[in-house]
């Protein structure tokens, strides 16, 4: 039986339920798009390492974005009645999520292997090559609460890579999202915060679950470091990338329809799991965690590589 814990830890492989969304298939323009690399510019690469995210606006055509949502969407609402599904269906009140998209197959994992969104990844890193860690649907409903302060790579076992970064979650709404409606707010260059300092709390606000605590916390620091806080609205299409690193939130959903998003947690080609890699943990390809390893080579999916034409296992 498939499932993840909290933030994509992968603990089983799901293959009863693949083709969860099959049923669809892309005409070949979209199906084209989906896997024409895009290699961000210089100017774009500098902001995303100075600020630690950035929004590159329709990314995608609105037509694609449009048609993937929906394959996703039928196989969440299938997954949502399937039992067993416990453990990668993951319910707050600020936001449902459900794991492990691309393992069910069909239009979700042409999604998470997109060569497009893959190859941008890699060139925001500055890499050669993008692994794809796991990813997730959120549906953050009308009325849903605000997701509070925090960031991604302290749920991931994985070995810093010096000052590089080396994690990067791609965040795709699947309609329209005003700020109203829940859009992601980063705290722009949180990801190089360090301990110490005039701005220091005296909290590691990077290793704080999400919670209450961590909205608190994670806003006094912003305030003392007196960082700027960004926050845009998104067309269809838009597509965002932040640092595994970068703190950030989302307000409540205070319109009267759903914030669907599909998110794809990529890492770089040389990404080691570190220390607190669980022994015997599985991978999505059926490899183990394992201290120190690589994860390409522990049953990781290489998803894009210069050079290749095409990476995807």
């Amino acid at each position: 039986m498939a499932g993840f814990g909290q933030f994509g830890q992968f603990t089983g492989r799901g293959d009863e339920h693949r083709g969860a969304d099959i049923g669809a298939v892309l005409p070949g323009a979209l199906s084209a798009a989906l896997d024409e690399p895009f290699s961000p510019s210089a100017e774009q690469r500098a902001a995303f390492v100075r600020d630690g995210h950035i929004r590159l606006p329709r990314l995608l055509p609105p037509a694609l974005v449009a048609a993937l949502g929906e394959a996703l969407e039928e196989q969440a609402a299938l997954r949502r009645g399937l039992p067993g599904e416990g453990g990668a269906i993951n319910r707050q009140p600020h936001f449902e999520q459900i794991g492990g998209m691309w393992t069910h197959g069909g239009l979700a994992q042409r999604f998470s292997f997109s060569q497009r969104l893959a190859s941008a990844a890699a060139g925001l890193m500055g890499v050669r090559g993008s692994l794809l860690h796991h990813d997730n649907f959120l549906d953050k409903a009308a009325g849903n609460s605000h997701t509070p302060w925090h960031c991604d790579q302290q749920y991931w076992p994985l070995q810093q890579l010096g000052d590089r970064i080396g994690v990067v979650t791609t965040w795709v709404p699947l309609s329209d999202c005003p700020r109203e409606a829940g859009a992601l707010m980063f705290a722009s260059g949180s990801h190089r915060w360090r301990p110490g300092g005039a701005a220091d709390t005296g909290v590691d606000v990077h290793g704080l679950r999400i919670s209450a605590v961590s909205e608190r916390e994670v806003w006094k620091r912003a305030q003392a470091e007196r960082c700027a806080v960004a926050c845009d609205s998104y067309m269809l299409g838009d597509v965002s990338f932040h640092a595994g690193w970068t703190l950030h939130r989302a307000p409540a959903n205070a319109t009267g329809i759903p914030r669907a998003v599909h998110t794809i947690q990529y890492a770089a080609e040389d990404a080691r799991w570190s220390a607190e890699a669980r022994a015997g943990a599985a991978t999505a390809l059926g490899g183990e965690q394992r201290a120190g390893e690589l994860l390409r080579s522990n049953g990781v999916p290489m998803v894009w590589h210069e050079g290749t034409a095409d990476a995807r296992l």
